[in-house]
């Protein structure tokens, strides 16, 4: 059972975990999301919770304070859940009764039943407790980031938030979705083109924070949705053609796959 006591909170990070927004797709772009699908469990402790969501391409984690004892790990349509938390202005109190989700208040109640399993179920629990607790600074970063057995991520680079979100609303303008992250010390430069059609913008990282060989690779996510409302630095871990990993703080971490050309 858990009592939220900020449901607009709830809401907002239930809908941040899809990530939707423009995706590259073939010749063209497209809305889309990583998943409809939410994972949720409780943190050690008790006074926080976990939002996960994944797909082929694409790991995402969120931390919420929201005081709770939940017991089980849950799967919910999260528009679903969305749309019902939406007729709560202040509090709501959930549980989970005979495989379905409740929520009420003095008023109002409802019910929904919860899913057996994530579309990509394997994802998000193979992932689930490997970046449980990362470091924050440069030197005990020093060994990489290892995200499976043939792959680590060697560079390390610390930027604030609020620039590396403007640096992807920017080249958002291109529209082709596709963005290029390249780092080549001091500078982090994100970018997108689409034919003759161009867009750069070069970030000032915190360079004595930063380290690693210089590396470039194209993805197509929407980050700077996933940083709305985001205040502080960014982890940022890459490798020449190799995954994107963005931590901020312990609370979001996620991993985006390298764009194959098509």
């Amino acid at each position: 059972m858990m009592t939220v006591s900020n449901t607009k909170y709830l809401i907002t990070m239930l809908k941040k975990s899809k990530m939707t927004g423009k995706y590259s797709s073939g010749n063209t772009n497209k809305s889309d999301c990583i998943s409809q699908e939410c994972v949720i469990t409780r943190q050690k402790g008790g006074d926080k919770i976990a939002i996960y969501n994944a797909n082929n391409s694409a790991y995402l984690r969120l931390i919420l304070n929201i005081e709770n004892d939940i017991e089980d790990t849950i799967t919910i349509d999260t528009d679903t859940l969305v749309s019902y938390l939406n007729s709560y202005k202040e509090e709501v109190t959930l549980k989970i009764e005979n495989n379905l989700l409740i929520g009420y208040d003095e008023e109002k109640r409802f019910s929904i039943p919860l899913l057996n399993r994530h579309e990509c179920n394997d994802t998000v629990f193979h992932f689930m407790g490997k970046f449980a607790d990362l470091p924050f600074s440069a030197e005990k970063n020093k060994g990489g980031l290892k995200i499976n057995d043939r792959t680590t991520l060697e560079s390390f680079i610390k930027v604030d938030a609020y620039k590396l979100r403007e640096a992807f609303k920017a080249c958002e303008a291109v529209g082709s979705s596709i963005y290029t992250i390249k780092w080549e010390e001091p500078v982090l430069s994100i970018s997108s083109r689409k034919g003759m059609e161009m867009m750069a913008v070069n970030i000032d990282p915190i360079i004595e924070e930063s380290f690693g060989e210089p590396f470039e690779v194209t993805i197509s996510s929407p980050i700077h949705t996933l940083l709305s409302d985001v205040n502080g630095i960014v982890n940022l871990y890459g490798g020449s053609n190799k995954p994107v990993f963005l931590n901020v703080g312990n609370t979001i971490h996620y991993l985006i796959a390298p764009r194959v050309e098509e």
